[in-house]
């Protein structure tokens, strides 16, 4: 994936200084190293044309790349107080500073609740920095309607300095030349009624597992092997769950 960086309250400073040189170097081997799931027939985008990137698998290869092969707390309590309900996607601990990431490729509108969930945090002396991870409008416009994206975030996040005061990483990614592709409906894997593949259950981990692990999606089916996944310590909310399938 191309990287695109925007720096709120100097937060590129503070992960490339030498001290946090381990915590910079693997949050972009991470997000550089995403595939683009792509999902023809989805739907409509606005304005004319099928929608064709899948975010759920997006969300689950995240999952494997944080929480899975780099150890990250997967949904930690974003806040001290344990019956708040507020879970971060993913948080860690480097030597010299903590970390709680948001990857977003839902409604503009979550972007507002994963801030909170930040300046919460933040406020209990539980994370030092927020990484936020988005896609850029051109993607975000192959996802569904009205996905966050880079460029509206960066152009929001300008006016709360006043109230937002942690230092956050916001990453808008996009495919590039080097980005795999993987086509979903090559799998084996039930259809909807609409002739989209089922990603209901595990399906999105059968296939992303499956992805990662070198083999060929056209082999992954109901029966196939759901693979890695990480046990949410706080289940999400409905409507963040939501955000993880189709729009």
């Amino acid at each position: 994936m191309h990287i695109h960086v925007f720096n709120y309250r100097h937060a590129e400073e503070i992960l490339r200084h030498p001290r946090n040189d381990d915590a910079w170097r693997e949050i972009f081997d991470i997000v550089a190293n995403v595939p683009l799931f792509l999902h023809s027939n989805k739907g409509k985008a606005p304005g004319g044309g099928q929608l064709d990137v899948e975010q759920r698998c997006m969300n689950t290869y995240f999952d494997r790349l944080f929480a899975v092969e780099r150890d990250w707390e997967f949904h930690p309590l974003a806040t001290l107080i344990e019956d708040s309900g507020l879970a971060a996607d993913y948080r860690k601990s480097f030597q010299n500073i903590r970390i709680q990431v948001e990857v977003q490729f839902g409604n503009a509108s979550r972007l507002y609740a994963d801030v909170f969930k930040f300046q919460a945090a933040f406020s209990q002396d539980v994370v030092d920095l927020g990484l936020c991870v988005i896609p850029m409008a051109s993607l975000a416009k192959r996802m569904g309607q009205n996905i966050v994206s880079f460029e509206r975030v960066t152009k929001e996040l300008k006016a709360a300095k006043s109230f937002l005061t942690l230092p956050i990483l916001v990453l808008g990614i996009e495919p590039n030349d080097e980005t795999s592709e993987i086509d979903i409906r090559q799998s084996s894997l039930p259809l909807t009624s609409k002739g989209t593949v089922k990603l209901d259950g595990d399906n999105a981990y059968r296939i992303t597992n499956a992805v990662f692990d070198g083999l060929p999606v056209s082999g992954v089916m109901a029966a196939s092997p759901i693979g890695p996944k990480p046990g949410a310590l706080v289940p999400l909310e409905p409507e963040e769950e939501a955000d993880r399938g189709e729009d």
